[in-house]
């Protein structure tokens, strides 16, 4: 019997390490009003609504790391199976439904919504 890997396993992931990786990573997301931290996560000023993205089903997680979102944060049908990378903090509303999520580890998720 072969073992066959998810496609998502087979993809040699690491976060951003420069604020050009960064930038790039925002432009394809469409996220647009952000500033970047110094561990390359970024705190984002509005909202964060991503739906459906190409990028993030093969890798299975954000490509980002967000730290804070000061409105809504709407990532639904992306195939995302770990919340890692997903804001700390975040000012409204935390949607992430209709994923492949395996765990809902606190470790890896949004501990604080600010109403």
């Amino acid at each position: 019997m072969k073992y066959i890997k998810k496609y998502n396993e087979s993809i040699d992931f690491k976060y951003p390490s420069s604020s050009v990786e960064v930038a790039h990573i925002c432009i394809k997301l469409g996220i647009n009003k952000y500033a970047i931290n110094k561990d390359y996560s970024i705190n984002v000023i509005g909202n964060v609504d991503i739906h459906n993205d190409k990028y993030i089903k093969e890798l299975g997680r954000l490509p980002i790391k967000i730290h804070e979102v000061r409105g809504d944060f709407n990532v639904y049908s992306c195939g995302l199976t770990t919340l890692e990378g997903c804001p700390k903090i975040v000012g409204r509303y935390f949607n992430v439904r209709d994923n492949k999520l395996t765990n809902l580890d606190l470790n890896e998720a949004t501990q604080t919504v600010l109403t």
